[in-house]
């Protein structure tokens, strides 16, 4: 697009509007290649294609495509032995999952394995397996991811593909037991729905249909088939991608008996009941949903009812247990069912990573992110409020990467420039990130106080950013805990009720211990903290060895203070990385091929045209540099090995003395 004779808005979306058309989704800004989600599947994705843009000697001698990226990334790996990153990037329902699936099986493909080894059907296939149990039907996207992945293919000396190492952020816990109309929960539950009667049975869900169940049926949403599959033909293949991991029969029938579990816990209703003059709740037995639920997870009814309708205090080393009402006993219970669904998810990545992950043979690797884009809906919440903080984190290395970086080094090096002005965000995430003043520092503080609250949160963080030009206290009728944060991508007012019940997301100490001790093999294992876990290789914390600090431990981490370590960890991970980008947009609202519209200064694309067009350069290292000109030089210098310095090879390609 640097090309075009006219480098404005106007310009830039008739050529992407053009492009969309004429089914070509793909153009490139510099090296970045831009990705117009087209809503469906063309012609462009196959083994002759891949092999045509793996042997390619430039990008450009064929049209842009993310293949060309994987290729770079490849390259860079092999030549220059330098690890890579592939950062995919977008709004929620831009094609970021799609995208990374692409380069994913080209960076298979054009590496190959070692002959006779299963890891490169395990490491492709383990991205459709998480899909269905991490991503969820949206009024945005059909197949959106609700957590965040960052994929480490592993690669050994001579380059082949050897193993792969996932790393997981934040999944959206209150989807299971809430979603909006016209929206599902995660796809495993409807797949296990759609699954055979005599399977369904074993799980005491037989003729059960996802409008017979709470937790399914939530946002009355007909849908069975996503993206042309069938949530029957989805649970095939969900079974078949268990199996490649080596999951035997047994240890599937407990993970799809775990989900079984959560579905019967939005079954359990609860009475008022008085005890010893005290206001508390009882489980109310309808069609034996908790028995149902305490057999597959493993755990004894009583035992079950008890943790769900009282509550276990301990102060000054005495324990006192207190009565809940039904409302809070119903919370408990929605709580149990988030939790237990986070667990197994956890788990399975555990497990997938046990299968896949080889690092004794991983000389070197390639990183692929696909995380949750930037969100803004009606209302927004606290994981609205983490996503849109991932991102500002994403748009800061970008901005980094193609701006900043570059024009403090021609500053440094005297070299003359024209300024470009850019969204330096910084500023924005020192509001949220602060050691003591930041948003998360100040949602923590306020949590474990005894009389915390939303209110005293929002007052807070306004008394202490009223002069911040990115942060605006908002009053919209919901008891004063709204506010406005000034993001790179727009102005989001979020709403703070229940942030700090959703920070903690904690059950309570004796109901782990009860899980801890089931009798079902991968809910103890789950519920077990990683310390322990000697049987289980691997983990889905990005923080190494040791992970975070599980529940039952004194000083229990939250999940804002969790997300923002692992989010540091990953960027650490990514800067030490050559990072390549794919940049995608979302074309229209309406999931239609036949639309477009886009907003292309929110991510920063109209500043980028401009700079690829300035003399603010691209600049590459003097091994890329040497690389591309050594055919230029004579053959007596051709045959040196090295290249003594960037001065000496031009002067030699334009034939002039130094």
């Amino acid at each position: 697009m640097c090309a075009l004779n006219y480098l404005h808005e106007p310009a830039i979306l008739a050529n992407l509007r053009q492009r969309f058309f004429a089914k070509m989704p793909y153009t490139y800004t510099g090296e970045i290649c831009i990705a117009v989600n087209p809503y469906q599947w063309l012609d462009i994705y196959n083994e002759r294609i891949g092999a045509k843009y793996g042997a390619a000697l430039k990008k450009s001698d064929l049209p842009p495509h993310p293949y060309a990226t994987s290729t770079a990334a490849f390259r860079g790996l092999r030549m220059y032995s330098k690890n890579q990153s592939i950062l995919v990037s977008g709004e929620s329902g831009a094609g970021k999952t799609e995208t990374v699936k692409i380069l994913l099986n080209h960076l298979a493909a054009i590496a190959g394995g070692e002959q006779g080894d299963t890891t490169i059907d395990k490491v492709i296939n383990s991205n459709p397996l998480l899909e269905s149990f991490g991503n969820a039907k949206t009024v945005r996207n059909d197949n959106s991811s609700r957590f965040g992945k960052f994929t480490e293919l592993q690669f050994n000396e001579r380059c082949h593909l050897v193993g792969s190492n996932i790393n997981t952020y934040l999944l959206e816990k209150s989807r299971v037991v809430t979603h909006s109309r016209g929206e599902r929960s995660y796809h495993v539950f409807y797949q296990l729905l759609a699954a055979p009667e005599s399977l369904k049975a074993g799980f005491r869900l037989g003729h059960k249909s996802k409008a017979d169940l709470r937790y399914s049926g939530l946002g009355q949403d007909a849908t069975s088939v996503i993206e042309g599959i069938s949530d029957a033909d989805r649970f095939t293949r969900t079974n078949a991608a268990l199996e490649l991991i080596e999951l035997d029969k047994e240890a599937r029938a407990q993970l799809w008996g775990g989900i079984a579990a959560v579905l019967h816990l939005g079954q359990v209703t609860f009475d008022h009941v008085v005890v010893d003059g005290h206001d508390g709740s009882s489980v109310r037995e309808q069609a034996g949903a908790l028995s149902a639920a305490a057999a597959l997870l493993g755990v004894g009814v009583k035992d079950l009812a008890k943790k769900l309708t009282r509550r276990v205090i301990t102060a000054r080393m005495e324990s006192i247990e207190v009565l809940l009402s039904v409302d809070r006993a119903a919370e408990a219970c929605d709580g149990l069912a988030k939790e237990v669904y986070f667990r197994l998810f956890d788990w399975l990545v555990a497990r997938i990573n046990q299968s896949t992950n080889h690092p004794a043979s991983a000389a070197r690797k390639v990183g692929l992110l696909d995380i949750f884009g930037f969100e803004s809906f009606a209302v927004n919440s606290f994981e609205q409020f983490c996503i849109n903080y991932a991102n500002e984190k994403l748009q800061q290395k970008f901005t980094e990467d193609v701006f900043k970086t570059v024009q403090v080094e021609y500053a440094s090096e005297g070299i003359a420039w024209s300024h470009i002005d850019y969204k330096d965000n910084a500023s924005t995430l020192d509001l949220l990130e602060a050691f003591r003043t930041g948003m998360f520092a100040l949602l923590d503080e306020e949590g474990v106080l005894p009389k915390g609250s939303e209110e005293a949160f929002v007052t807070k963080a306004t008394k202490a950013h009223v002069q911040h030009a990115s942060f605006l206290r908002t009053n919209k009728g919901s008891g004063g805990v709204e506010f406005t944060i000034r993001h790179y991508a727009g102005d989001i007012n979020y709403t703070a009720l229940g942030w700090l019940d959703k920070n903690k997301d904690t059950i309570q100490d004796d109901t782990v211990a009860m899980l801890r001790d089931s009798t079902c093999t991968i809910v103890s294992t789950a519920f077990t903290p990683l310390a322990e876990q000697e049987s289980v290789a691997g983990s889905a914390s990005p923080a190494g060895k040791g992970g975070h600090k599980r529940k039952g431990s004194l000083m229990q981490e939250s999940q804002a203070s969790k997300f923002k370590r692992q989010l540091h960890g990953l960027m650490g991970a990514i800067n030490t990385t050559e990072v390549q980008y794919v940049r995608c947009i979302k074309p229209n609202k309406v999931k239609n091929c036949k639309h477009v519209t886009c907003r292309l200064n929110e991510c920063g694309h109209m500043i980028l045209h401009r700079a690829r067009t300035s003399d603010v350069i691209v600049r590459c290292d003097i091994n890329s540099m040497t690389h591309k000109l050594q055919h230029m030089l004579p053959t007596s210098t051709y045959s040196q090995p090295i290249v003594p310095s960037a001065a000496q090879l031009v002067c030699r390609v334009s034939n002039v003395a130094m």
